[in-house]
């Protein structure tokens, strides 16, 4: 059961997807709206499916599942509200 494409991914790979996720949670927390950044991952998506690139479709599924993530939206919010309080404590 040698498959190559049965492979798992390479630490380059790996630190690839970690820094595009990074750059994204970047971008959501400056205020860019889950959906205008998953549009054109969708895009990409799906025109791997149409060439029959499954491995790169799923890096897109889990960058897609990574914005879409409610959990991490809620922590996002959360932290844009801590953020807009003003300091505790007198000066």
């Amino acid at each position: 059961m040698n498959d190559p494409n049965m492979r798992g991914p390479t630490d380059v790979e790996i630190g690839l997807l970690d820094a595009i996720q990074t750059l994204t949670e970047i971008f959501l927390r400056l205020g860019i709206a889950p959906e205008v950044i998953a549009q054109p991952l969708q895009f990409q998506r799906d025109a791997h499916r149409e060439k029959e690139r499954t491995n790169a479709a799923i890096v897109l599924d889990v960058l897609l599942d990574f914005v879409r993530d409610p959990v991490r939206q809620q922590q996002r919010v959360a932290l844009e509200l801590l953020n807009r309080q003003p300091p505790a404590g007198t000066a």
